[in-house]
């Protein structure tokens, strides 16, 4: 399994009580809550907000998938860590890393993002723009 650091973007964050359900634990659901704030940040720092506003084309989930390691509680503190896994043609394949504070890894997840050209109303390549930021982020953090 992957360490933390291996993953350029890690978004730090509390669990909230409101996250747990009627047995005790963080509801699946949120798992992926957590993906996706870690995802956005990734979106952020490769540019992929402003993509979408001067070009129209941003990714779109075509498959997200969640393998729980740890049932997580109230209190703790979480690390979600995200990373490229590949980037194809028209798609990126994402992984992703929660750690909690009180377990260790707490589940890992990956997830499929289509580029979509809304202007277009079909998909698209993964602009060269997009994939230069990306390969620049992930060498900021590739382990030596």
């Amino acid at each position: 399994m992957k360490k933390i650091n291996e993953f350029p973007i890690r978004v730090r964050f509390p669990v909230a009580w409101g996250e747990m359900d009627a047995f005790y634990h963080v509801n699946n659901v949120n798992y992926f809550s957590y993906f996706q704030k870690a995802l956005s940040e990734y979106y952020d720092k490769i540019g992929m907000f402003e993509m979408k506003i001067d070009a129209g084309i941003a990714p779109v989930m075509a498959e997200s998938k969640c393998n729980y390691l740890q049932s997580l509680t109230y209190p703790d503190n979480l690390v979600v860590g995200t990373k490229v896994k590949s980037i194809g043609t028209t798609s990126i394949i994402m992984e992703y890393l929660i750690v909690s504070e009180k377990l260790g890894a707490a589940a890992t997840g990956e997830s499929v993002l289509v580029m979509y050209d809304f202007n277009k109303s079909q998909k698209t390549n993964v602009p060269a723009a997009i994939k230069d930021a990306i390969i620049k982020l992930e060498e900021q953090t590739a382990v030596k």
